[in-house]
């Protein structure tokens, strides 16, 4: 069987089934297809025996599939094990930094625990302590740590009944969304599972004491909550315990926030010049139209929120650019969280423009609007569909870009693990431009070749030959186009 990965790396085999049959399961590194130049993500393939031969584990509609990601190169590891002691084994997942403990429940394999850990090339699954129940060792930032089931220590805990991944996030500023993952019986004819919802008011920096918890809500079937009787600018905690058939209840998952608010507003999108100074934004007093005469490869635009913005203001799908009053517009090919969160800088393609409202640009398309969905505050209240006016000076949209006159590195520096997206966008090279990107000691990284498609622009994802991300630090740049050549730098703050 012929898999999309790049290669195999992890391989395991065990009865995750229950059926008396080995599985086995191998993961890769896989190329999302539709980002090819992105990032890679951790994939894994359970194959199981057939009356045809080994065959991808499915229910009869999808196959059983893992993807994880962020992915990195070193430190993962997979075993298979009964953790639970009642003879159902396990498949355990270390793609660093995650773990996942999983089982398949007839349909799907469905996580049950997660931990960050750090590099585990080797995870091992043993009874090295003589329970009677398996136990794996991973590696944490202080060394070898032993994970048991709760069940070893008690045999009737429920605790490995307790809800995961719980969150509070505000629809309006009269309601909170409550939702959680948690495990379901595998038998269709079980019991079903109920849950309790537990609320607190206080402040948002610290959750409130144990006994500040009222019950709001119980005997749950359903993993959500809508909460309906909040009042805006006040912060809400919540936790969750399930019961098991004797109505044994589990202790409460760790408390999340929420603070509905009034939803945030777009209060101004202004055209930024060439050069001019990013702390202040400029007001066009003239509006003049697109046209195709003058160069440059991409334009500015400013976009300012009334208050503070969560990362995904980032985003550029988030915006579009179009003519007053249509549908259809372009969406910018970068965005940059800027001031606080309180404003986003979006760069804008001119060829995409000339192409999306055509060449040149007529007296009656001279008035522009950007709009801006699916992004929240930092108390994550969601944006009602915002749109502003845009004027953008004639000699905006201009030719292909045919030197490096017109190269553009941006974010610089970059914060990956803050707000940026993870990727250094080359700007406005032209066509067959040879980008190397080396280390201070001249060790190389990356080549990347400027094609046709990519459109005189071309990202860098933070890797070195595509696969280990690198680190913190400063890094070396050398664009080759013909005769020419430029050379720059690039810090990477982690």
């Amino acid at each position: 069987t012929r898999l999309p990965l790049e290669d195999i790396t992890q391989l395991v085999a065990g009865d995750l089934t229950g059926d008396g049959v080995s599985e086995f399961v191998v993961g890769g590194l896989l190329s999302l297809p539709d980002n090819p130049s992105g990032p890679f993500i951790w994939k894994f393939f359970v194959f199981t025996h057939t009356q045809h031969g080994y065959e991808v584990l499915s229910d009869g509609t999808r196959p059983a599939t893992i993807g994880i990601a962020p992915h990195r190169r070193d430190g993962n590891g997979i075993t298979i094990a009964d953790l639970a002691g009642d003879g159902h084994n396990k498949l355990v997942v270390a793609a660093f930094p995650n773990l996942y403990v999983m089982h398949w429940d007839g349909t799907a394999l469905l996580p049950l625990w997660h931990r960050n850990v750090t590099e585990t090339p080797a995870l091992l699954a043993a009874e090295l302590n003589q329970n009677g129940f398996d136990e794996f060792y991973v590696n944490l930032a202080d060394g070898l740590y032993r994970f048991e089931s709760v069940f070893a220590a008690d045999s009737t805990a429920i605790d490995t009944f307790k809800p995961w991944n719980v969150e509070a996030r505000p629809l309006t500023q009269q309601t909170v969304h409550v939702t959680w993952d948690a495990e379901q019986h595998a038998e269709a004819d079980a019991a079903p599972r109920y849950f309790t919802v537990y609320r607190a008011t206080g402040e948002k920096s610290e959750p409130p004491a144990t006994d500040a918890y009222e019950k709001v809500a119980s005997q749950l079937a359903v993993t959500r909550y809508l909460d309906r009787n909040v009042t805006k600018d006040n912060t809400y905690w919540y936790a969750i315990t399930t019961t098991d058939e004797k109505e044994n209840e589990t202790p409460r998952t760790e408390p999340v926030s929420a603070t509905p608010r009034e939803p945030p507003q777009l209060i101004r999108a202004t055209y930024h010049p060439p050069g001019a100074d990013m702390q202040t934004e400029p007001v066009n007093t003239q509006p003049r139209l697109l046209n195709a005469a003058d160069g440059g490869q991409n334009f500015w635009v400013l976009v300012t929120f009334d208050r503070r913005m969560d990362p995904g203001i980032g985003n550029e799908a988030r915006y579009v650019l179009r003519a007053a009053k249509q549908i259809g517009g372009v969406s910018p090919v970068s965005a940059i969280r800027d001031q606080m969160g309180t404003r986003a800088l979006l760069a804008f393609d001119k060829r995409s423009l000339l192409e999306n409202f055509g060449q040149p640009f007529t007296e009656t398309t001279d008035q522009y609007e950007i709009t801006v969905s699916n992004v929240v505050d930092i108390d994550e209240n969601p944006i009602r569909a915002a749109t502003r006016p845009l004027e953008i000076p004639h000699d905006v949209v201009g030719t292909l870009a045919t030197d490096l006159t017109q190269v553009r590195v941006y974010p610089n520096p970059v914060r990956p693990n803050a707000v940026d997206k993870g990727a250094v966008t080359f700007d406005g090279l032209p066509i067959g431009t040879r980008i190397q990107l080396f280390t201070l000691k001249g060790e190389l990284l990356e080549t990347l070749d400027v094609t046709p498609q990519d459109s005189n622009r071309k990202a860098w994802w933070l890797t070195s030959n595509n696969t280990a991300d690198v680190s913190t630090g400063v890094y070396i740049y050398v664009l080759e186009f013909e005769s020419e050549r430029k050379i720059g730098k690039i810090a990477v703050i982690k």
